[in-house]
């Protein structure tokens, strides 16, 4: 109560204490009880009357009492009584030109001259604050470190509403503040126990709640029950399509939710531009018990499903690059929805509409790095039982796939989801399904250390689009294509298959596959040794990413640019790409990012002598990197790791980790990591005394790299040093005919010798 007598003091800061009255209607039960209460607060109830007058009306005492004063009124808690208090408010006003009136109530008064105020729910810091201190009076709470989440939490689940917050300290002194917050979902039975001299409506969070849901028209409580089957708000167009029915038209939803916006049991939040209308979290578990209770439910549940289906139908068009970073947007800011109507079609065994929908969103959680979140949904989906078509499910299993292998999560589990969708969409007779299930598969068949079978695969996909004219499948057969040269070691044929990708893509404004060509194109250029083309493909892909928010995309690119900027000397550069890179893959649960970004480091602590910090972030990006299934970096890391033993003169290590890293290049699609090894070896070699061995291990890696793609290595191996000190130590002519002659050796051979 003092709190509300500091604001109407505030309101008329002029006024004499004397002259500020409160006025609490909460307990009346009347409308026409108004006046009279007012009347009474004032000290000129029944009776004071003028001498040998007739009695007169409450409302015209009042008038007599006030007219000539600078006063103010706190009118407090009118919302049930809402129309008699702004006739008697205006009434008083008009006759009274000093008076001030402070009226609180969940809605306007909607006089004259008012100015309306909502009160915020409670900042976070006020909530826990208050919680520490009632808590302490209740029980002798004293917040800890370790409590201190669970408390921030729990006052923002309470949505900073501070009989609530105080229901719930007072229940500190049976429960500790972990138990509290996880039986919040059943907080309408945990918060009961208010003070006892409070009024019945405020000893309760449910009766404080119903109070307000009570004084609402028919119409209105249908269209909040139905409201709270939102998760995270809702546009107008959403509500329109959900909490309409046979007894509510669309055209009237705007209207209603204006008046529970006016009622504040609605917030309208137009902080990101167009409205969106959402419930505190306590008010829609209240809606939710109604709904639920209802003969609603069933119907309601299903609007809402229906309407967020409607999203995941655009998935496909958007894939091809129709309103591609409005539909990302979308998904993104209805994730909290489209969770809430997978579950449910989840939960009823419609495995059809289930699919469906998650065949359409696959992609996103693909692009944004969240794999593991996909894989969860996809495969619930997939699990789901209930009647099916075989696009549906192939759809569905393709990107359970892809995501799941992406995040390294779904292990063979997901390559069984692969081939299943590849049969299916052979079953659909569907050719763009069939083209972009062998485009995946080939991917993650390819990445999972089997290039021979992922060839095949691109090689149809390739076929397949081969006579098509239309920018999307031109695209798509060049990337096809330029795999297939990619695999074959043919960097030549593949830069400019790629590059035509690359602007078909940007032509048609598909943002997703810029991102992504681009930064194949980069590694192109970088196998190539033109790091400054790298560099540029490199931040092209990233002006495509940026858009559309593909934060583990980005980061990605950004542990290349680190490695590129080690590549020309600069290290400072490199660490701070590096850095950024494994801060963006932990921000958006993107390991793999990570793990390449920890490759990096590790090569610059090494080229710097920094080895026992390149044995960590090595070791580390190692573990990442087999265990997320991105073979290819394996054999580097190994290497790498091989190069820190010999710099400590662990030789046998060396040499042990060198030939580890040659058998796991037999997985690999990069020409460059046999070569790696083998330079290593070569190192070995020269301490060994044994230079000849040393040059023709140097030939050997020329040639993985001339057949297979990819030249020198940079600053990831030490070739340069190895080829000079074998040169010094033979001479030109036996160098060059040691390295002639390992050329010519086959790899298994060489490596024994």
């Amino acid at each position: 109560m003092c709190v509300h007598m500091a604001n109407a003091r505030a309101a008329a800061p002029d006024t004499p204490a004397s002259d500020v009255w409160l006025v609490e209607l909460a307990s009346i039960g009347a409308p026409s009880a108004v006046a009279d209460t007012i009347a009474t607060a004032l000290g000129i109830a029944d009776g004071a009357t003028p001498r040998g007058g007739a009695p007169q009306a409450p409302e015209d005492r009042i008038v007599q009492h006030l007219v000539s004063r600078a006063a103010l009124l706190l009118l407090d808690n009118c919302e049930h009584v809402i129309d008699e208090a702004a006739r008697v408010a205006e009434a008083l006003l008009v006759a009274c030109p000093l008076l001030t009136i402070v009226a609180t109530s969940r809605e306007a008064l909607g006089v004259n001259g008012e100015k309306i105020w909502r009160v915020p729910s409670m900042a976070i810091d006020d909530s826990v604050a208050l919680f520490v201190d009632r808590a302490a009076t209740a029980s002798g709470f004293v917040m800890t470190s370790e409590d201190e989440r669970v408390v921030l939490d729990l006052c923002a689940r309470l949505d900073g509403l501070p009989l609530a917050i105080e229901l719930a300290a007072g229940r500190s002194r049976a429960f500790p503040v972990q138990q509290l917050a996880a039986r919040l979902d059943d907080r309408f039975r945990l918060l009961t126990g208010g003070a006892r001299t409070a009024l019945p409506r405020q000893q309760t969070l449910r009766a404080v709640v119903e109070w307000s849901y009570e004084l609402l028209f028919e119409h209105e409580q249908r269209v909040f029950d139905r409201l709270s089957v939102f998760s995270g708000g809702c546009s107008l167009e959403a509500a329109e399509a959900v909490c309409a029915g046979d007894d509510i038209d669309p055209a009237d939803i705007a209207d209603i939710l204006g008046h529970l916006v006016d009622k504040s049991l609605v917030i309208a939040d137009q902080s990101a531009g167009d409205v969106r209308f959402r419930l505190l979290q306590t008010l829609a578990l209240f809606g939710r018990e109604r709904l639920a209770v209802s003969s609603d439910a069933h119907a309601t549940r299903a609007r809402h499903a229906a309407r967020f289906a409607e999203l995941c139908a655009r998935g496909p068009a958007a894939f091809r690059g129709e309103a591609q970073e409005s539909w990302l947007t979308d998904v993104e800011r209805e994730s909290d929805n489209l969770h809430v109507a997978l579950t449910w079609v989840i939960d009823g065994g419609d495995a059809r509409a289930a699919q469906t929908m998650l065949g359409g969103l696959g992609w996103s959680w693909w692009l944004a790095g969240r794999g593991d979140e996909g894989w969860r949904w996809i495969t619930a989906g997939l699990e789901c039982d209930g009647p099916t078509t075989p696009t549906a499910r192939a759809t569905a299993a393709i990107w359970a796939c892809n995501v799941g292998a992406t995040a390294g999560v779904g292990g063979t589990q997901a390559l069984a989801y692969g081939w299943e969708a590849l049969e299916l969409a052979r079953v659909a007779n569907d050719d763009e399904l069939l083209v972009m299930t062998l485009m995946l598969l080939g991917d993650v068949v390819v990445t999972g250390g089997d290039p021979t079978t992922g060839l095949a695969l691109l090689q149809e996909a390739a076929a397949l689009t081969a006579s098509r004219t239309d920018p999307w499948n031109r695209a798509t057969h060049a990337v096809a294509a330029g795999w297939c040269a990619e695999l074959r070691g043919d960097l030549t044929a593949a830069e400019p298959l790629m590059h035509t990708a690359l602007d078909l893509y940007e032509e048609i404004g598909v943002g997703w596959a810029v991102a992504t060509v681009g930064g194949n194109m980069a590694m192109i250029a970088e196998r190539q040794g033109d790091i400054d083309a790298a560099i540029q493909f490199a931040e092209r892909a990233r002006l495509a990413a940026r858009p559309l928010r593909l934060g583990a995309y980005d980061a990605m690119l950004l542990a290349r640019l680190g490695d590129y900027a080690l590549w020309k000397g600069d290290r400072a550069g490199a660490d701070e790409y590096h850095r950024r890179a494994v801060e963006m893959a932990d921000e958006v649960g993107y390991p793999i990012a990570r793990a390449v970004a920890l490759a990096g480091q590790a090569v610059a602590h090494r080229q710097a002598g920094e080895l026992d910090a390149a044995e960590r972030d090595a070791e580390t990006a190692l573990a990442m990197l087999r265990s997320s299934g991105l073979w290819n970096g394996v054999p580097k890391m190994l290497s790498t790791l091989g190069m820190i033993a010999e710099q400590r003169g662990n030789f046998d290590e060396a040499r042990e980790l060198h030939h580890r890293a040659l058998r796991a290049s037999r997985s690999a699609t990069d020409g460059r990591a046999a070569a790696l090894a083998l330079e290593g070896l070569a190192s070995l070699a020269l301490v060994n005394g044994d230079p000849d061995r040393a040059a023709r291990l140097l030939g050997g890696a020329a040639e993985q790299r001339r057949t297979r793609g990819g030249l020198a290595s940079g600053p990831v191996s030490d070739v340069e040093r190895i080829t000079a000190e074998a040169h010094a130590e033979l001479g030109a002519s036996a160098f060059d005919r040691a390295f002639t002659a390992g050329a010519a050796t086959p790899l298994a051979e060489l490596a024994a010798g």
